[in-house]
């Protein structure tokens, strides 16, 4: 796992998105990362303390719709970080979470 750079910008946890990169096309990697970030993310082993993604409830088709598109432009604003680790492909969003109190003490 590749160490955090300083940064004040929250992420969620990683996700591994492809175990082998050598063998895909670009168009069958790109599927694949827009598959993988469906899905629920995959913790990383051998890290420090990582909190737990805040669970995600059902919503509404216009409401999943609103939320996806929020994460379109901030994933346009600030792009998820990539990565490969032993021929995996790692993909680490940023977070949508709005930052607490405590996080903010956290920065001082």
């Amino acid at each position: 796992m590749i160490p955090p750079n300083a940064s004040l910008v929250k992420y969620d946890n990683p996700v591994l998105v492809s175990r082998n990169t050598d063998k895909k096309t670009p168009r069958a990697m790109l599927l694949s990362t827009a598959k993988a970030l469906k899905t629920s993310p995959t913790p990383p082993t051998g890290t420090g303390p990582v909190p737990n993604p805040p669970n995600k409830q059902k919503l509404s088709p216009v409401d999943a719709k609103a939320a996806q598109q929020t994460d379109e432009i901030l994933n346009s604003i600030l792009p998820p970080r990539e990565w490969t680790e032993s021929g995996q492909l790692w993909v680490q969003q940023v977070s949508s979470t709005p930052a607490t109190r405590l996080d903010v003490v956290n920065l001082q």
